[in-house]
């Protein structure tokens, strides 16, 4: 049993890898004096999300369309609602209330919106997959746009990403040096480390990818419940490997606009992916469970950044413990062969 040892060498990799990652970019950030919420939101986002794109480019190719959903929809809840809780738990949150609940808030109207087109149609339409693209490419825009240091004679739009910078990023502290001298061997080498821990995190996913399904097929369980608890952990994982490390490095800022932005891509830049390559049926079961699931896990950020600090670590460990419970039972439910 061969999947074992690679699985658990894939997990290790990936820890590594994440802490690479998150190193070079922080870095790089500082070099080009692009702040570190904004690199979250946007570049690593994009990079942590890549092992859900992936699997979901794979599964809609192939018609696996149980697959991709299942995992776009449990690897939220897994951010969200298992993850995102572990700031409050172990270091405290410096992110403003109003730039977590409106970033939650897109994340939750997004899903609804996608909830109610897959309960009237049955299914998420190779046109919605395109739209869910468009979006994704949007939101990477936006936020590179708003997070970067406004010029107030550049445009007479001025204003407005100005609101925007303020809602969906916070205050921003720019460097104050305009002339930072830049090594090219130093930037060459931050470059090249960040692309590796890039490629070692895909790498390291898709082993963990790999060899989930193959212990999951031996142990004779479907694909739908596949995509839900095994391929969703392990693609999770790089977020879960970024955020320890941001707590470790005391860089929380980064870890958490990284779990919302990955969140939101997920349904959107993977789910859009494969619903693109080939239309995603939605079972009856994933309308009355998973998506309110999902819902709840994104409206679990918005409690916690608004609970007083002395509720907060308390509700925080209900909250994992509850959706511990509820991805446990939902397994087994799918396990039993009720879907």
């Amino acid at each position: 049993m061969m999947q074992f040892p690679l699985f658990l060498f894939g997990l290790l990799l990936l820890l590594k890898a994440a802490d690479w990652f998150l190193d070079a970019g922080i870095k790089l950030s500082r070099l080009v004096r692009i702040p570190t919420v904004v690199i979250g939101a946007t570049l690593v986002s994009l990079a942590t999300t890549l092992p859900e794109t992936t699997i979901s480019f794979i599964a809609g190719l192939r018609g696996h369309t149980d697959l991709a959903l299942g995992n776009a929809l449990a690897t939220p809840v897994m951010n969200l609602a298992l993850i995102f809780p572990l700031f409050f738990l172990a270091a405290p949150m410096t992110d403003p209330k109003k730039v977590v609940s409106i970033r939650a808030g897109v994340f939750l109207a997004t899903l609804v919106g996608i909830w109610m087109m897959a309960a009237i149609s049955g299914e998420i339409s190779s046109a919605a997959g395109f739209a869910l693209l468009l979006l994704a490419g949007i939101y990477i825009v936006l936020m590179y746009m708003v997070g970067r240091p406004l010029d107030r004679k550049s445009t007479t739009l001025m204003p407005f990403f100005e609101w925007l910078q303020m809602h969906l990023l916070g205050h921003i502290r720019w460097a104050r040096n305009e002339s930072v001298r830049i090594r090219p061997k130093i930037l060459a080498m931050l470059f090249g480390k960040f692309l590796f821990g890039l490629f070692a995190i895909v790498v390291s996913g898709q082993v963990l990818v790999d060899q989930g399904m193959q212990i999951a097929n031996t142990l004779h369980v479907p694909d739908y419940l596949i995509g839900m608890t095994l391929i969703a952990f392990g693609t999770s994982l790089p977020e879960f490997a970024t955020a320890l490390s941001a707590i470790k490095s005391r860089r929380e800022s980064l870890s958490v606009s990284n779990l919302l932005g990955a969140s939101f891509l997920t349904i959107t830049l993977a789910l859009g992916l494969a619903a693109f390559l080939s239309p995603v049926q939605v079972d009856a079961s994933m309308l009355t469970f998973d998506f309110p699931l999902a819902f709840l896990a994104g409206a679990s950020t918005i409690l916690l950044v608004h609970l007083r600090p002395r509720r907060v670590k308390p509700v925080a460990r209900a909250i994992v413990i509850l959706f511990l419970f509820a991805l446990v039972a939902r397994s087994l439910w799918i396990a039993m062969g009720v879907k």
